[in-house]
């Protein structure tokens, strides 16, 4: 009877092995037909990815993933907006319960570890996108989209509109329009 290791090993996980240690002539064939394949997935094979992926592996060899960056500020956008969002909720709620509107910004602000600056800023936004739904919401749309769903357009309308503010015609790092 053989180990259960040894029962692992195939040549696609060794080959997957060797280019996570860069021994390979095409690191990036040897993955992917490991990962297409249907050969399990060796548990050391499955560590050493895992440390590439994670920061760098014992050896120094590392994975990362390049481009996207319009994506990446796309989603930083929609991430910084639905911050915004609770922020401003937060603010709301301790207003409506009778703190002064400088008292709200520095619990939200020791709350949500953000500037004062911020939180005035997320009131102002969360104010905005709440009365757009709103707005939005009574008309025809709320039979097609629900609250939620216009919050998320009305985040994507509001980066749009900085976007052009700014000049720039594409998302990420696209220079400004001559």
């Amino acid at each position: 009877m053989t180990d259960d290791s040894e029962e692992w090993e195939t040549p696609l996980n060794r080959q997957a092995f060797f280019a996570l240690k860069n021994f390979s002539t095409d690191w990036r064939r040897d993955l992917v037909a490991l990962l297409r394949s249907d050969d399990p997935i060796h548990p050391v094979v499955r560590e050493v990815m895992a440390q590439a992926v994670e920061g760098e592996t014992i050896d120094g060899t590392r994975l990362v993933l390049s481009g996207g960056g319009a994506n990446a500020d796309l989603r930083k956008g929609l991430e910084k907006r639905k911050r915004d969002l609770k922020v401003g909720a937060y603010m709301e709620a301790l207003i409506a319960e009778g703190s002064t509107r400088e008292t709200a910004t520095e619990a939200a602000s020791e709350t949500f570890c953000v500037s004062f600056e911020t939180c005035r800023a997320a009131l102002t936004y969360s104010r905005n996108c709440e009365a757009w739904v709103e707005h939005s919401f009574n008309g025809q749309s709320k039979q097609l989209l629900d609250r939620a769903s216009l919050r998320s357009l009305f985040h994507h309308n509001d980066m749009d509109d900085q976007r052009k503010k700014a000049g720039r015609t594409k998302r990420g790092n696209a220079s400004k329009e001559l």
